[in-house]
């Protein structure tokens, strides 16, 4: 029993250093002088960044990824009714939210805020690992969905501080898995293929 409470221990202490690494997300988002659409630009460099748009009741209304590398987009909004949005991205640096103010005028940036405690989602082989910090200890919502987005197997994780997983894929059928976790206001993926 004191083994297994010295090897939580360190590895609550590995989290917490390695978050206090973690590095600000790089995604910039720009406002065209027109104030009808945004520019957004993703410099991460080892995974794709998920991109969500929210309405003010945080109901996803646009779902969209960007490829790992240097890249842009641009998002057309000038068809959305006036109020309140909330601008989601996320990829292995962290999550970034924006929040939008629509109206007659445009587009208004009213604030962006950084959350760089996501979790370390990896592929090894044919295991997925997940590691996550969660100071709140706040519940944690893992799925599993196959390639036809159908959720395989789902978990929820209440009240632990440290949370780690390994999702081992080696008996699986053929395909594309998606490992997704969400933490009530994010949500992180991690695809890996089973050949």
């Amino acid at each position: 029993m004191k083994s297994v409470q010295r090897n939580l221990i360190a590895v609550c202490i590995l989290m917490i250093s390695a978050t206090g690494l973690t590095k600000e997300p790089s995604i910039d988002l720009t406002i065209s002088t027109d104030s009808s659409s945004l520019l957004v630009e993703s410099t991460a460099s080892d995974s794709a960044t998920q991109i969500r748009l929210l309405d003010a009741k945080e109901e996803t209304i646009h779902r969209d990824e960007i490829v790992k590398g240097k890249h842009q987009k641009k998002y057309i909004l000038k068809h959305l009714k006036a109020g309140t949005y909330y601008f989601k991205a996320n990829n292995s640096d962290g999550a970034v939210t924006f929040t939008l103010e629509l109206d007659a005028n445009g587009i208004h940036q009213i604030s962006r805020r950084t959350n760089t405690t996501s979790p370390n989602l990896r592929v090894s082989g044919q295991k997925v690992y997940l590691s996550l910090l969660n100071k709140d200890k706040s519940s944690i919502k893992v799925k599993i969905c196959n390639s036809e987005n159908k959720v395989i197997d789902s978990q929820v994780v209440r009240g632990e501080l440290a949370v780690g997983r390994i999702y081992n894929f080696q008996s699986a059928y053929p395909g594309d898995y998606t490992v997704i976790v969400e933490d009530g206001t994010n949500e992180y993926r991690k695809t890996i293929s089973v050949r």
